[in-house]
């Protein structure tokens, strides 16, 4: 007995309540593919299908536009059509279902050449039984459906690498290949034709972050770190440096725990990295001007350390403005300042325009 569909594609009533179509000029050609449906479909106890019946590629076409076929069974020696072309058309027309050709070459060739032009199986009249049939078709639906699957999944994560900003690379760690995303490309200054392998990746990186970076990645390879992540600066193709976050995680082994393949993503960072450095130095200018509002009035110095220093100092800070100053360098906010100070925001404002 031939094997049910997995869910969701059953072989039910016309295939989904969608029919099959069989494109064939020659009446004892689709005599024969009939006999052989009704005989697989009898052992499967599943209602036999809708099934359509065109002599030629045009008349095939303009049923299928009439109502879309489950999966069509398409002779590739038709009155109108011949080969390759009349494959290339009907895809083109009916993109998304499934082509399952129907042939009397025995040409491996050729076979290679339709599938991968987008047929999902090849059929040689004369060397096949209800049983090849129906498999045939069962494939062509599966892989039809996961080949949609696939699509859909690719779409929603271009969309959220887009979303996010996010660079793509797949690595295979054996051969030392890397595929990019244009994203990715864009990060270093690279045309989308650019390809990079893993060594040339790293010597990209700047030379103080290579080996702290080539040592997480191998110890997530080893299996010591659940992911491999590190933040390194990348060299554009420009000359400049650029920080980066690069995560990523082994989603292929071989038998023995061998990792085969490291896909990642990538960050930029530059900006956060900027914002870091600048809040630190804005930091210690505020530390400094606290200490520097400790002087004596009047005596245009410091104290430091209980010595008295020679280091000039701006204009003294009333007690309201030190407080003010304390509550910047710890991070809080205008409305947090006003409600511990008991001002309004207003003179938090004022006093943050003077200091």
């Amino acid at each position: 007995m031939i094997p049910p569909l997995p869910p969701g594609v059953p072989y039910g009533k016309g295939l989904n309540g969608r029919p099959l179509l069989v494109i064939e000029d020659d009446d004892g050609d689709f005599g024969l593919v009939d006999a052989y449906l009704r005989m697989a479909w009898r052992q499967s106890e599943a209602p036999f299908p809708t099934l359509l019946r065109e002599r030629s590629l045009a008349a095939g076409l303009a049923a299928a536009m009439l109502a879309t076929p489950a999966v069509i069974l398409l002779d590739l020696g038709l009155p109108d059509a011949h080969g390759m072309p009349a494959l290339k058309r009907l895809l083109s027309t009916l993109p998304g279902v499934p082509v399952v050709v129907f042939t009397g070459h025995d040409d491996d060739t050729l076979a290679l050449e339709m599938l991968e032009a987008g047929a999902q199986d090849y059929i040689v009249k004369g060397q096949f039984d209800h049983r090849a049939l129906a498999r045939a078709l069962r494939h062509a639906l599966v892989r039809s459906r996961l080949e949609s699957e696939l699509r859909a999944s690719e779409a929603r994560l271009s969309l959220a690498l887009t979303s996010s900003a996010l660079g793509m690379w797949d690595c295979d760690l054996l051969r030392g290949g890397m595929v990019t995303s244009a994203r990715w490309r864009e990060m270093l200054g690279l045309d989308n034709e650019a390809s990079l392998s893993l060594a040339e990746w790293w010597q990209r990186v700047h030379p103080d972050d290579r080996e702290h970076a080539q040592s997480c990645m191998q110890q997530h390879v080893d299996g010591n770190l659940p992911e491999f992540e590190c933040e390194i600066r990348t060299r554009h193709d420009a000359g400049h440096w650029v920080w980066v976050l690069a995560r990523g995680r082994v989603v292929a082994r071989d038998s023995s725990g061998v990792a085969l393949r490291l896909i990642g993503t990538t960050e930029d960072v530059s900006r956060e990295k900027r914002l870091t450095s600048e809040g630190g130095d804005l930091l210690r200018r505020i530390a400094m001007l606290i200490e520097t509002s400790g002087s004596r009035p009047g005596d245009g110095r410091r104290v430091v350390h209980g010595q008295v220093g020679e280091t000039p100092v701006g204009p003294r800070l009333s007690a309201r403005q030190r407080e003010v100053l304390v509550l910047i360098a710890a991070g809080r906010t205008s409305a947090d300042i006003a409600a511990l100070l008991s001002v309004s925001p207003a003179t938090v404002g004022a006093h943050r325009r003077d200091l």
